[in-house]
């Protein structure tokens, strides 16, 4: 077997994958070739300066358990086939099912999730991958990325282990962006290697991004070479506060990633790269807020900044469906939670998915009641003789705190408040220890603005990202809207129906009761009107965090180094998108020139 090197290889030589022994120091493992047909074994050894990568996903993309081990609460499917029979017999699971098993207090993070690595990765292998904890995260959303990072960190060229000229696309197209030369140089480190046309892989980039960021020196991209990066995963509970998760990632990184490399071979320089994907951003940044030193930079993808809207509708009709043929909208509300009823009983009282809300930076006025037909109120009405367009706004809010003007207020007292009381304990869970499901809530609710409140526009001085502004296929919710219907002869003026009573609800419908003139000025008669949420995408973004929150990312403090906003994918699979993944690989080639030499 040899170790890493530039000379000739061995006509026949097939490659090994690193291990790593009980120590942590790097190991490989082979068998002995026949007499007739010898062949060597390759075995690549990794740089002995260590910069860890840790992936914090998003909300729902750690799987969870119930502590006794009793039942898996999340564990989403990863294929289309599990997805569709997860979505059915998740329909089946009631809202007091529900409420009993997603206990924040009661559930934990399983690391026992599929963990499928290639026999071409040579970097890690199905044990390493759970040894870092890639089985608590959501393997179809996640692993793919994190697998592609793993081999283009490490294996950066085409001879592994010499840092020559051929680089792999993703680092060799880095010199080619704004600043860097326009054509491809004409260069062979071998007769039968063919270089790849860099220049052209940039500008797709480039295209894609809507943007030219600066190209790094040939110097730049030959010292991220200098490091070995091993990919690792935190998944964390995110039925409960980000605050919380802040504090078990730093716990993570001292006494379980960096621990890994205090061998024989290996030495690190006490900080890691944080990925974040979503909610998983308010973690990292909480964690970079606490515990700075520990982190060289971060990269957050698709950071609902200061919340989205999206949270209020899905509280106030369930996962979203975007029509009789959004399949995979389907199969996801048949396990997420197609009803009001539903979402609630999993998150009322959660404090993770509430600090998803948005906060007092997001642009006010989100909230809104509106005509949604152009109306002409006939008779004698109060309306008359005022002609009512359609989207002519009846009400909206907040005006600055969005906790106390929406998320602390429940149906029973306004009919668009968040949260129904009747949903808060559909187990009655809560009782049984006697406690105030409102109460509770409204906790919750208080816990989500104190943790805003600590974190506020913080950013780690090292913060790279991307966010999605997609006007086309990735439209999203920037303000929510109950629509009213046409109402003749109605007795009301509009700004009493914020003020109404609600006579019954339904998912995404409220009924109101709307008093009007029958026939004559002396007779008035009370009917049930229904308004309803509307379905329409508003505002582009990534189909679930707009733009008017992305873009918060360029405001944190200290200012980012560098955010891009494209289009072209949505907020799941975000990663899973080329250029986003691209752009991740570009700002990690930027963070390590950061870093401390390596020890010679």
């Amino acid at each position: 077997m040899t170790s890493q090197s530039a000379t000739a290889l061995p006509t026949a030589t097939r490659r090994v994958r690193l291990r790593f022994d009980e120590k942590g120091d790097p190991a490989f493992a082979s068998v002995k070739s026949p007499e007739c047909f010898k062949q060597h074994a390759r075995g690549v050894l990794p740089p002995p300066d260590v910069i860890p990568v840790i992936f914090v996903p998003g909300v729902m993309g750690s799987n969870i358990c119930q502590k006794d081990g009793s039942e898996k609460v999340w564990s989403p499917p990863n294929s289309a086939v599990s997805g569709v029979w997860a979505g059915i017999t998740g329909g089946f699971w009631s809202a007091k099912k529900r409420h009993v098993v997603f206990d924040p207090d009661n559930t934990e993070v399983d690391p026992t999730g599929p963990c499928p690595i290639s026999p071409y990765n040579y970097w890690i292998d199905e044990g390493e991958a759970k040894r870092r904890m890639w089985g608590a995260l959501h393997a179809d959303s996640y692993h793919s990325f994190m697998a592609r990072l793993e081999e283009q960190l490490n294996d950066q060229y085409v001879n592994p282990g010499a840092q020559e000229v051929h680089l792999i696309s993703q680092l060799g197209m880095l010199e080619y962006l704004g600043g860097g030369p326009s054509k491809t140089e004409n260069y062979r480190a071998h007769a039968w290697q063919t270089m790849p046309d860099y220049a052209t892989f940039a500008q797709k980039a480039v295209n894609a991004w809507g943007a030219q960021p600066k190209a790094l020196s040939k110097g730049e991209i030959k010292r991220v070479g200098d490091y070995y990066y091993p990919v690792w995963a935190f998944g964390y509970n995110w039925l409960r506060s980000n605050e919380e998760a802040a504090n078990e990632l730093i716990e993570y990184i001292n006494t379980e990633v960096l621990k890994r490399y205090e061998g024989k071979y290996f030495r690190h320089q006490g900080k890691v790269i944080l990925i974040t994907h979503s909610m998983g951003g308010l973690v990292g940044r909480r964690a970079a807020q606490i515990a700075p030193d520990k982190i060289l930079g971060v990269i957050h993808g698709a950071q609902p900044v200061m919340g989205a809207p999206v949270l209020y509708r899905r509280f106030r009709s369930g996962m979203e469906i975007d029509g009789f043929f959004d399949i995979p909208g389907r199969v996801f509300a048949g396990i997420a939670g197609g009803t009001e009823e539903k979402v609630a009983a999993q998150i009322a009282c959660a404090p993770g998915p509430l600090e998803l809300a948005p906060t007092c930076d997001y642009p006010p006025h989100w909230l809104k009641i509106a005509f949604k037909t152009r109306t002409i109120h006939k008779g004698s009405g109060i309306f008359n003789p005022s002609v009512k367009q359609a989207g002519d706004v009846i009400f909206t809010a907040p005006e600055r705190n969005p906790y106390l003007e929406i998320y602390s207020k429940t149906t029973d007292k306004c009919w668009w408040g968040l949260a129904h009381p009747e949903n808060l304990d559909p187990s009655e869970r809560l009782k049984g220890d006697n406690l105030d499901p409102v109460k509770v809530f409204k906790k919750a609710v208080t816990d989500a603005e104190s943790f805003h409140g600590t974190l506020k526009r913080h950013a780690h001085p090292m913060t790279y990202g991307f966010y999605g502004n997609d006007d086309n296929k990735h439209r999203t919710f920037g303000h929510v809207t109950w629509h009213v219907p046409e109402l003749e002869r109605c007795t009301l003026r509009p700004s009493e129906l914020p003020h109404l009573r609600a006579v019954g609800y339904g998912s995404g419908t409220v009924k109101l009761p709307i008093p009007s003139y029958d026939g004559s000025k002396d007779s008035v008669v009370t009917k049930p009107v229904e308004v309803k949420l509307s379905n329409e995408r508003n505002q582009s973004g990534d189909g679930t965090v707009p733009f008017d929150s992305g873009t918060w990312l360029e405001k944190l403090e200290p200012k980012p180094q560098e955010v891009l906003a494209f289009p072209g994918f949505d907020h799941q699979g975000a990663f899973s998108y080329r250029y986003a993944a691209e752009a991740t690989v570009y700002f990690l080639a930027r963070i390590i020139q950061k870093a401390k030499p390596p020890v010679s």
